[in-house]
């Protein structure tokens, strides 16, 4: 399961470039060949076109830092050379050369007067990229993108729900919202991503994090009304608002980081088209404006640009997934799995204090599952308040945005939720520290696998017995780690949920509920910056629990074994 402590697993202060960003549009390949790291004294030369094309997130890195030997160089260049000609007050970010991991101290001046309001914009009216608020051309794409959806159901995927008319739509608005039988994938997956087009056709039209989230949720009824004929779906509103937020501001950040103003020539062209895949939203935006092809300044503040540190983390090897008590070597096979993490910003030395300054982006691939694409989970901060640091110690409160898409051959997954998490981070040696976090977390809209959901009470005309039911709930997540020269030697994870049904088997009115729990422990080591290996087990465990008798209490358990190695793009350094 992603972690939001990412930051004891500190690699240095890698900057990715462009190709080292685009992880798949449509999120489908995720994993791809990686470059090795360029010394810090050279200056990327410009994304490689190949590597922005391929579905896969192809990682080429250089490293920013403050050279011992020339303290005024960033990228090994002058750092002259990177203030934007014609600026004034432009603030250059420096990240020492052995910067802190999130889970570090820092130099222990993060005051207030440093972190900057949620709030804060360049201007009233326009963003750090210059771009004002266009509320008339964010509505349009909102609108321009369920159009295209609705043609490429018709006439690419000949589905039976796009043949709409005012008839339909007026049909649907008088039924109002509902639960639908779509596949899990579906709900808590593919609408999430529908919702980041929505979402980002307001946020790359000059609106903010927060003033973007209505336009995801006007998508999304528009769609769930007149998009379509099935009836309009409150979980489908759920996910895609509040997911489409979630991978929208992702995505968002990180084509800021592909994209550059400044660029001309066929290095533009890349840019533009590798930051228009991974956010199509922004790519159209700045197509019928014309920014594509201007020359420009760049945000002057590199937390609007590109960060204060991301970096990937490639995990490859074998899992073998049981049922029951414990694994069967002897009949649960092993299959190989790729996993992706990608860090955004760093947790504990913030400079300012924005939605998803600092986040966590998961990917796994599974093969010989059900589908390749097995597991999606983000972790966004939105707000973070200090609460001390000394020498020894710091500590922090954390709100942030929970992502879950779990879906394999053994369970189904899937939510949306707000964490409250306490964090602590304490300083053993100069080698090694503890860090242990606490949240609690509701869970707004939730999807978990069970086995007599197909009675569940759809209104309409049915398409398939769904395998899952939809419920709210809370849970709390802990986390216990000891790191070592920037490597998490050890993890232990324990994470539980209750899920309340609100749709599926709590048919005739019933109370159903769900406990959920996963329990993790990993033992891992370095082999060298960029190497490591690690074993893992952990076991997921559900509890269903069914009111009437007509339902027998269903208990599930599968254990499940990892042994991996570990590649990660930049030096972890030593902390």
């Amino acid at each position: 399961m992603t972690r939001l402590l990412r930051g004891p697993t500190d690699r240095g202060a890698a900057l990715a470039t462009p190709g080292a960003l685009v992880l798949a549009g449509a999120l489908v390949l995720v994993s791809g060949p990686v470059a090795a790291q360029e010394s810090p004294s050279k200056v990327d030369t410009g994304p490689d076109p190949a590597s922005i094309l391929a579905l896969s997130s192809s990682v080429k890195v250089g490293v920013l830092e403050e050279r011992a030997d020339r303290p005024d160089t960033l990228l090994g260049v002058p750092a002259s050379s990177v203030l934007l000609s014609g600026l004034k007050n432009v603030r250059v970010l420096r990240i020492p050369a052995n910067p802190p991991a999130d889970g570090d101290l820092g130099d222990g001046n993060l005051g207030d007067e440093d972190i900057e309001d949620d709030d804060q914009e360049v201007s009233q009216n326009v963003d750090a990229w210059g771009v004002a608020r266009n509320p008339g051309l964010a509505t349009t794409l909102v609108i321009l993108s369920n159009i295209a959806a609705n043609v490429v159901n018709e006439y690419v995927i000949q589905g039976d729900i796009s043949q709409i008319n005012p008839d339909s739509w007026w049909h649907n608005l008088r039924q109002g919202f509902s639960w639908d039988d779509n596949q899990f994938r579906t709900n808590f997956l593919s609408h999430p991503f529908q919702g980041s087009v929505y979402f980002n056709s307001a946020r790359a039209n000059g609106f903010n994090y927060w003033e973007s989230l209505p336009f995801a949720a006007l998508g999304s009824v528009t769609w769930e009304c007149c998009g379509e004929t099935h009836l309009m779906s409150i979980n489908d509103f759920g996910n895609t608002t509040l997911g489409g937020a979630m991978l929208g501001e992702m995505f968002y950040r990180l084509s800021s980081a592909i994209l550059d103003n400044e660029a001309t020539g066929t290095e533009r062209a890349w840019r533009e088209v590798g930051a228009g895949i991974f956010n199509p939203g922004r790519g159209a935006t700045r197509l019928i404006t014309g920014r594509a092809f201007e020359q420009g300044p760049n945000p002057t503040d590199p937390l609007d640009y590109r960060g204060n540190r991301i970096f990937n983390t490639f995990n490859f090897g074998f899992r073998m997934v049981g049922e029951g008590e414990s694994l069967d070597f002897s009949q649960d096979e092993a299959h190989l799995f790729i996993e992706m993490d990608l860090t955004y910003g760093n947790l504990f030395n913030m400079e300012r204090n924005k939605p998803f300054d600092f986040f966590i982006l998961t990917m796994q691939l599974n093969f010989r599952d059900k589908k390749a694409l097995g597991l999606i989970q983000g972790r966004g901060t939105l707000h973070n308040f200090d609460l001390g640091r000394s020498e020894t110690r710091q500590q922090l409160f954390s709100i942030a945005h929970y992502f879950d898409f779990i879906d394999n051959n053994a369970y189904e997954f899937g939510g949306q939720s707000v964490a409250f998490i306490y964090l602590s981070n304490w300083i053993r040696s100069p080698r090694t520290r503890i860090v242990v976090s606490a949240d609690i977390h509701a869970m707004l809209m939730g999807g978990i696998n069970t086995e007599y959901s197909e009675f569940a009470e759809i209104p309409g005309v049915r398409e398939r017995d769904r395998e899952y039911d939809f419920g709210s709930g809370f849970g709390s997540w802990l986390q216990f780690r000891v790191v070592r020269d920037g490597y998490r030697i050890v993890d232990v994870d324990y994470r539980v949920n209750w899920l309340h049904t609100l749709n599926g088997t709590n048919v005739g009115g019933q109370n159903t509920d769900h406990i959920i729990q996963q329990a993790t422990l990993r033992l891992g080591w370095p082999l060298s910056d960029a190497w490591g290996v690690a074993v893992e087990g952990s076991v997921f465990l559900r509890n269903s629990y069914f009111e009437e008798d007509f339902f027998d209490d269903v208990r599930q358990r599968n254990p499940e074994l990892r042994i991996f190695g570990s590649w990660t793009v930049g030096s972890r350094g030593v902390n």
